[in-house]
């Protein structure tokens, strides 16, 4: 179990990701790790990544391959005036030469990285994310008229069926579905009776008859029944709990309900707004933590 997620809210970003990562040889899972610190800073910039899919290239994980692009000429010629764009192109180049060296079957989940933060002197937010080596270069996600948002990558069935209220399997299946005008009309009733308006009941069911864009009606049937999550003027602690929110969502359906290891009741989260990058929580390197009986039967802090 994967997830990694980033909100752009009313005061700057919130990056968020479980610590599981998973190290692919011969197009096989080959390790599954738990401390996995998908989430780094770019040099001193104003810029944070999120890392998803592998856990690593080669004998490097995610945390050390962004600090070493953060060595690298690339990031040093940025020293004088960075971008957002110009960083995560530079990440981009830098990580694509890293995976073309290693073994063929080794970078077959792909590595994907989401870069979000603000270009020097800038107070507009950007967001650009790839994967790789399918994608020859980052794209800049945007949000519509609202200009705030959310991304999540990975495992993201829970998060589609708590914020969408449908799972994408379901939407694609129904995308290839040819519905006749009966059905369509029976189709429109039923959202009606379901609460859905009147307005997004009858655009929806316009794109089916009008035979729309496998993405067009991909996105109308998710965005039937989705929770609105009022992010224009959110403050940064909202954004922070809703991350957390849904993190905890994620992990706790894999530990309960798909049988697979949880990486923990915690995630590693940080922020970056106009005036820096900063943890909120992270994990730490630590030895074992042991807990010691006292006399009387309780246990020790």
């Amino acid at each position: 179990m994967t997830i990694g997620i980033a909100i752009l809210c009313g005061d700057g970003f919130v990056l968020a990701a479980d610590r599981v990562g998973e190290v692919v040889m011969e197009h096989s899972v080959w390790q599954r790790w738990s401390h996995v610190r998908k989430i780094a800073r770019v040099r001193d910039f104003n810029i944070g990544t999120l890392a998803f899919g592998m856990g690593g290239v080669g004998t490097d994980s995610v945390r050390r391959l962004v600090h070493l692009f953060g060595l690298s000429e690339r990031a040093r010629l940025h020293d004088s005036g960075y971008t957002v764009k110009a960083v995560a192109t530079g990440l981009s180049e830098f990580l694509r030469e890293r995976m073309a060296g290693e073994v063929p079957g080794s970078v077959s989940a792909g590595l994907g990285m989401i870069v979000a933060g603000y270009s020097e002197g800038s107070t507009h937010p950007e967001l650009y994310r790839f994967r790789l080596p399918g994608e020859s270069e980052p794209r800049e996600v945007h949000f519509g008229s609202s200009r705030r948002g959310i991304v999540f990558e990975g495992e993201v069935n829970t998060l589609h069926r708590l914020l969408h209220g449908c799972d994408p399997v379901l939407a694609q299946a129904l995308c290839r579905v040819n519905f006749g005008e009966e059905q369509l009309n029976q189709l429109r009733d039923a959202l009606r009776d379901g609460g859905v308006d009147e307005t997004t009941a009858e655009e929806h069911v316009r794109l089916l008859a009008g035979g729309g864009e496998t993405a067009e009606v991909f996105a109308s049937w998710l965005g039937l029944f989705s929770a609105e999550l009022r992010l224009q003027a959110m403050p940064i602690q909202d954004a922070v709990d809703v991350a957390l929110w849904l993190i905890e969502a994620a992990i706790g359906r894999s530990r309960f309900g798909m049988g697979r290891a949880s990486p923990g009741d915690e995630a590693d989260v940080a922020v970056v707004t106009e005036e820096g990058f900063s943890w909120i929580q992270r994990e730490r390197v630590h030895g074992y933590l042991r807990r010691m009986p006292s006399d009387d039967g309780m246990e020790m802090d």
